[in-house]
């Protein structure tokens, strides 16, 4: 993860802020961390709002699009780096993936208009640069090779978002999604987030996303930044799945 510092590197560079540390420079104080500061007296020094904020800023420095087959090398690449099977004990802290991709999958996926990816924009004043920063993933219920999973999460259904109920013909998956683990932390995630929810607003309703207890990195990232809500839990094999919901039809 670049880190906070870095962010307020960035963020002062953006606005055209001649000065590297965040605390001379009056207009981060005033929009950034003057909010962080009241946020933190709280006991919640990550807001909702500040997220927002955070998310705002990255989205003006990252080119988010539909993937195409040109992207799908670099996709699977990010995958292997943050695969489950390919991670040892002590890399589970900072996120894993455990949905496999391959190019025929992402083809099927495409079709949907399904996998969002973000890169840096390569004249941008960040060090996100122009490499891949993420991806996001969603498909209807139809898309899916592990059977027996499957089968377990239809038959939780239907499910309770607050007073609204969700089954397999109002919803889509939300999943696999990943982003780099240097550039974790920056609001990537929301703004892939409200990309994907976009593409699927006019087709279904509400997403599902799932999560191994063990995650706990990608568990705050989607119910703290992208808003995401526990809506079950289901225990398969041996793990737990945290299942989240959440509207295509509201942005955060």
């Amino acid at each position: 993860s670049l880190g906070m510092t870095n962010w307020w590197n960035i963020k002062a560079k953006s606005d055209g802020c001649k000065r590297s540390n965040e605390d001379e420079c009056n207009f981060c104080k005033r929009s950034i961390k003057k909010r962080a500061i009241s946020t933190k007296n709280e006991g919640n020094l990550f807001s909702a709002s500040f997220f927002v904020e955070i998310a705002r800023f990255v989205s003006a420095m990252l080119s988010v699009r539909p993937a195409n087959s040109t992207d799908f090398s670099a996709i699977l690449e990010l995958q292997e780096r943050n695969h489950l099977s390919n991670l040892d004990g002590q890399s589970l802290g900072d996120g894993f993936l455990t949905t496999y991709l391959t190019p025929e999958k992402l083809d099927e996926l495409s079709a949907q208009n399904g996998v969002f990816i973000a890169r840096g924009e390569a004249n941008s004043a960040s060090e996100l640069e122009s490499e891949l920063a993420g991806f996001a993933c969603g498909h209807f219920w139809d898309f899916s090779d592990e059977h027996e999973f499957h089968r377990a999460v239809l038959g939780l259904f239907p499910l309770a978002l607050g007073e609204l109920s969700i089954t397999a013909n109002n919803s889509f998956q939300y999943r696999p999604v990943c982003i780099a683990a240097r550039l974790r932390g920056q609001g990537i995630i929301r703004v892939l987030s409200e990309n994907l929810k976009g593409s699927f607003r006019s087709r279904r309703e509400f997403g599902i996303s799932f999560i191994d207890h063990r995650n706990a990195r990608s568990l705050a990232a989607r119910t703290r930044k992208a808003g995401f809500q526990v809506v079950a839990q289901l225990p398969f094999g041996q793990t737990i799945h945290h299942v989240l919901g959440f509207s295509t039809q509201s942005s955060l």
